[in-house]
């Protein structure tokens, strides 16, 4: 009996984080937003409403601003060890609202939140002069540079759109490719530990009524 019952307990528990998983990935609905989002063009842009979801995808206009490093945006990033593994840490970051040209007539602005990661395979690293490159290093991303990302209409006039920390240095395939690819692992993890879970508490039930 009491293994029956430690068969039960073995399902649940993987079940819990099954319901952890559905509720945190439930919050979390990139994907679902970025496929509602509508496509922005120069064409429909002037009939865009407040707060209205639009996808972005341009280049980083030339105007943009540089800095001495020939950036127009760009994060210094450290090596730190933690327990038996070393990830690059970001230890200071300059990102600015961003001037997008799209279809080489429309000026966007994309503002994005405080601790934004860069992302994306067009994103430049350059070594730190005098200084470790497996351990310090810049991201930064240059002036016509190809970007993508999603998000609310702040204002118009300037068009200001509030990307968050959704914005990616890739193509609108590469995108829309990348969320896809973070949703079906999504399903696979959960279809994963569910249905051994189900099948430990079903053979648990089944022998203890056996």
């Amino acid at each position: 009996m009491k293994k029956n019952y430690l068969l039960v307990w073995s399902g649940i528990i993987p079940l819990l984080l099954v319901i952890f998983l559905i509720r945190f990935f439930g919050e979390d609905d990139r994907y679902k937003i970025m496929q509602s989002a509508k496509l922005l063009t120069k064409d429909n842009w002037k009939d865009l409403s407040l707060q209205e979801f639009v996808l972005v995808n341009g280049q980083i206009s030339s105007e943009q601003p540089i800095f001495s490093n020939g950036f127009v945006a760009y994060q210094v990033e450290e090596k730190m060890k933690e327990k038996d593994r070393s990830t690059w840490k970001t230890i200071e970051s300059h990102i600015p609202v961003l001037k997008v040209m799209i279809d080489s007539e429309i000026n966007v602005n994309l503002e994005l939140d405080s601790g934004y990661v860069l992302c994306g395979g067009f994103v430049q690293i350059q070594k730190i002069h005098g200084k470790d490159p497996k351990k310090h290093r810049i991201l930064g991303l240059i002036p016509n540079t190809q970007v993508t990302a999603y998000g609310k209409v702040s204002s118009f006039n300037p068009l200001l759109i509030h990307a968050g920390k959704s914005l990616c240095a890739e193509t609108l395939v590469e995108y829309k490719a990348s969320l896809s690819k973070k949703n079906y692992a999504y399903i696979i993890a959960v279809l994963f530990l569910a249905i051994p879970s189900l099948f430990l508490i079903y053979l648990g039930i089944f022998r203890a009524n056996g």
